[in-house]
């Protein structure tokens, strides 16, 4: 993202533990929409790929335009406090600093409160809201210790997913075609996720089956 301002983030939970919310920014009049974390993915790397990311390291909070936030925050604040949602709506400034090993490191800031977390990697930032959304990660897509194959489906198609190892705060393994020959290796849960944006389209179920060592 624009090293110069937040994006804020407004996220909620599903009583099926699906995650839904927007994405905001200050170079986009319109909110960023999604229905799950491999959307939200979706249009974290497109704001990335946008404004040239990733970038070098910068300091926290450099340069950042106090105004621009505001002006955001209350823009959120009109469109996300307009009735018709049946469950809390968590508002947080999302920040992005550098990306480094295929994957993002910044900051996630809680709006009302002012708490604040940094993460080294996407998986990070996706623990750190599964905890605050009190979803378990053994109901979403991202299990808390992944071993062995997991079967994952998307539009029709099937996927076994090995996770070899766990460094650097996300996850190294193989994605492999199961009606087919092809498999590609992944060396961070963002670079796994971006590969199966690019071949699946449309899915809102994010659920991956244990089979098994």
């Amino acid at each position: 993202m624009d090293r110069r301002a937040y994006g804020i983030l407004a996220i909620r939970r599903s009583q099926s533990n699906q995650v839904s919310g927007s994405i905001y920014h200050h170079l986009h009049e319109e909110k960023l929409s999604f229905n799950g974390f491999m959307e939200m993915t979706e249009w974290l790397q497109l704001l990335s790929e946008l404004q040239g990311y990733p970038m070098t390291e910068i300091e926290e909070g450099e340069g950042t335009d106090t105004t621009s936030l505001s002006r955001l925050e209350e823009r959120v604040s009109q469109i996300e406090g307009q009735p018709g949602f049946a469950v809390q709506t968590h508002l947080y400034r999302l920040q992005m600093y550098h990306c480094f090993r295929n994957t993002y490191q910044g900051s996630l800031e809680e709006q009302e409160s002012g708490k604040r977390w940094h993460f080294e990697s996407f998986l990070e930032l996706v623990r750190i809201l599964e905890n605050q959304l009190g979803i378990l990660p053994e109901k979403t897509l991202f299990p808390e210790a992944p071993t062995g194959t997991y079967m994952y489906r998307r539009d029709n198609q099937k996927f076994a997913i090995t996770v070899l190892f766990h460094r650097n705060n996300t996850w190294q393994g193989t994605i492999r075609w199961v009606n087919g020959k092809k498999t590609i290796n992944f060396k961070t849960c963002l670079e796994l996720l971006l590969i199966l944006s690019e071949i699946c389209a449309d899915s809102r179920d994010e659920r991956m089956i244990c089979t098994g060592d």
